[in-house]
Order: C-alpha cells, then sequence, then structure tokens
C-alpha cells in the first residue's frame, strides 16, 4: 500500500504544477498582483480556489486507482497478505468455488466496483459544486 501511494503521487504534482501554472498566468491573478495584493494572499484567494477542482477529481481518480491496484495485487497474490482481509484476496479465495457457490465472487467483484464508481462520482459533484462557486 505504501509503494501504490508512493508512485501515484507523481501524476497528482505533474497534474497540479500544471493547473497551478495555468491559473498563475490568468488575468485575475495578474489584476489582484497589480493593484499590490501580497503573494500568499494571491495564492489562498485566487490560485487555490481555481486549482481545488483538478485536485479533488485527481485524487478521487487516483484512489480508485490505488483501489484497482491492490485488489489486483491481492488477487495475484502479492498485495496483503492473508491474515489481514482484501478484496482481491477474496476473490481468489472464491475462485475454487465459483462453480458451486458464484456469490463469492460476484460480492466482492460487485464491492470494488461500486467504492470505485462512488469515489468517481463524489469527486466529481464536489468538482461541479466548488465550480459553481468559484464562477
Amino acid at each position: 500500500i505504501i509503494v501504490i501511494g508512493g508512485f501515484s503521487w507523481m501524476s497528482i504534482a505533474r497534474m497540479l504544477r500544471a493547473e497551478t501554472l495555468k491559473a498563475k498566468v490568468a488575468d485575475y491573478v495578474g489584476y489582484a498582483s497589480f493593484i499590490g495584493l501580497k503573494k500568499p494572499l494571491i495564492v489562498w484567494r485566487h490560485i487555490l480556489p481555481a486549482i481545488l477542482p483538478t485536485l479533488i477529481v485527481t485524487a478521487s481518480t487516483s484512489i480508485s486507482s490505488a483501489i484497482m491496484t491492490e485488489s489486483a495485487l491481492s488477487f495475484l497474490g502479492i498485495g496483503i497478505q492473508q491474515p489481514l482481509a482484501s478484496w482481491g484476496s477474496l476473490l481468489q479465495n472464491a475462485q475454487s468455488t465459483l462453480q458451486s457457490a458464484p456469490h463469492m465472487a460476484i460480492l466482492p467483484g460487485l464491492f470494488i466496483l461500486l467504492t470505485i464508481y462512488s469515489f468517481n462520482n463524489i469527486g466529481d459533484l464536489i468538482r461541479d459544486c466548488l465550480e459553481r462557486e468559484v464562477y
């Protein structure tokens, strides 16, 4: 899990850097510095609200990706080990009983699907609310 988090932050940082550079050259940021606002105030009032929707969507997508990666690694047997529960290990255990008890595989797969769908939708809803406030 630490390795997944350690590698997934780089794409978020690249995305936020691009959004920050785009917001930094916006007209309203130039006007704010022209009238003499201090840089920390410009960051808090203008740049941060402009990049926050992108941050939230990127974070929710990254969480969904981490859940999928962890589930896949646990299914393959190289993720979270047996004393701890994981949806991937539940799917792996249900593989042998698929003919007699298909619900053992359907439920963990359905929960993975619903969790990822929920994280993505929550991120989109928060972004929509924040974009309405900013603009």
